[in-house]
């Protein structure tokens, strides 16, 4: 009989802690949908206690000490739409709510970013007794604001439109998303009577505009 008083008594005293523990806590996210979302598109925060009020905030944290704070685009049925947008850091971040007093669990969610191709001009070589050289491009990319979008070098390639007893290939290449970048380099080279045109495409991430005013302090 002792036994079982000393069964009890524990049972029952985790149950009211965990009961205390959700009282304290009540936000809570059970799905974020769709997930991966295209960057800067509005996904559904599902969950408990999700209504509107003015001290709720949905904070994304992209990794290395980023936070930001997204914009919230409605309220409806325990639910909460926000626009996630592509600040140019983590791709695979993580999503929770807080208000004055309580923070939700985190929930991951994938960013899949929107890549847009950048031709260049038409680039033509067809020396006579052939020969072989360096074409260098600059790279600009626009910084991301408040008022304004920006972008990062992602990749690029050669698109050859003609291409006879000659060559080309891309031999320095800057990093998969830099802001400032060094320049692409491509080494030709064109055999006698050899011809070579080629258009250099540049492929860029857009970042979304990023506000100061939304980035947030880890404490």
């Amino acid at each position: 009989m002792n036994n079982q008083h000393h069964l009890i008594i524990p049972l029952f005293s985790l149950f009211l802690g965990m009961a205390s523990n959700a009282k304290s806590n009540p936000l809570k996210i059970s799905n974020i949908s769709p997930n991966p979302v295209t960057a800067n598109q509005i996904v559904q925060i599902s969950g408990d206690h999700l209504s509107a009020h003015k001290t709720l905030e949905v904070i994304a944290d992209y990794g290395q000490n980023k936070l930001y704070k997204l914009n919230i685009i409605k309220y409806k049925n325990n639910k909460i739409y926000v626009q996630v947008p592509d600040i140019g850091q983590n791709l695979n971040i993580q999503i929770f709510i807080k208000d004055s007093k309580h923070k939700s669990n985190k929930e991951m969610l994938t960013i899949s970013p929107i890549i847009t191709d950048n031709p260049i001009g038409i680039k033509h070589h067809d020396i006579l007794l052939g020969g072989q050289g360096i074409d260098t491009y600059k790279i600009k990319n626009k910084k991301a604001s408040c008022s304004q979008n920006g972008e990062l070098f992602h990749h690029a390639n050669i698109n050859f439109i003609r291409k006879q007893f000659s060559s080309a290939k891309i031999f320095s290449i800057p990093r998969t998303n830099c802001s400032l970048c060094n320049d692409i380099k491509i080494k030709w080279h064109n055999e006698p009577t050899g011809i070579l045109t080629y258009q250099l495409h540049i492929f860029k991430r857009q970042i979304n505009a990023i506000c100061e005013s939304n980035t947030l302090q880890i404490h």
